[in-house]
């Protein structure tokens, strides 16, 4: 998948997602680690959005 289209279609983002939860888990100091899972919502807000239009934009195929 080209990454553009994963941009749309909000894979890109839930990789980021995945990637800030992962490294929060390894964050020994709390506002650090309370940062990054503040970023993973934030990426998991721009998959929805981008999924959002994503599907109001797909064509059907009959």
């Amino acid at each position: 998948m080209r990454k553009l289209d994963s941009m749309r279609d909000g894979t890109h983002w839930r990789e980021r997602a995945r990637e800030a939860r992962t490294t929060a888990e390894a964050c020994d100091h709390p506002d650090e680690k309370r940062m990054m899972l503040d970023l993973a919502r934030s990426y998991d807000l721009l998959a929805k959005r981008a999924e959002k239009r994503f599907a109001e934009n797909k064509p059907i195929l009959a």
